[in-house]
């Protein structure tokens, strides 16, 4: 009971955190460091999330899967990987024994923008790093809103992100 009262804490904590900027810069976080970040063009404006505010995780097999979120005053994103087989090339819809997923939630939106929601929504996904410890990739996807495929995607173009992994 004390470890999940911990656990929920600590996410709390880190959720309250999140911060959105459009500088592209290289501006530091409360911590003072932005070594961790996800940066993406969306429709042609500048999304940035820097450390804390990202997150990654990696689950063994006999499923392996990567997942990278971020998340900030103005939305959060999910880059979902299964059945990887570390640094390669990722296509949605590719060919190869993977499933790739990629997602932007708008903040106060009703529903998400995803890549494979509809037909015309594409995307690839580079892991340019993977050890124990960091990964570190680009991605570019043009996702479609959920539910809605009549409606207008976004373009999510020169997306690239560096994360700690939480194992």
């Amino acid at each position: 009971m004390m470890r999940n009262t911990l656990g929920l804490f600590a996410l709390a904590s880190l959720t309250s955190l999140f911060s959105c900027s459009s500088s592209g810069g290289d501006a530091p976080d409360a911590a003072g460091t932005s070594k961790y970040f996800l940066n993406v063009n969306i429709d042609g404006v500048g999304y940035e999330a820097v450390s804390p505010r990202i997150l990654a995780g990696i689950t063994p097999a006999p499923t392996p899967r990567i997942t990278v979120t971020s998340a900030t005053s103005v939305g959060s994103f999910e880059l979902l990987l299964d059945d990887h087989q570390g640094v390669a090339n990722y296509t949605l819809g590719g060919v190869g024994d993977y499933l790739l997923s990629m997602k932007y939630a708008p903040a106060g939106a009703s529903s998400d923008f995803a890549s494979g929601a509809c037909g015309g929504s594409e995307g690839t996904l580079n892991i340019t790093k993977l050890t124990a410890t960091e990964i570190e990739g680009t991605f570019a996807f043009v996702g479609k809103q959920v539910g809605s495929c009549a409606t207008a995607g976004k373009n999510f173009t020169n997306g690239s992100f560096k994360s700690g992994i939480i194992q």
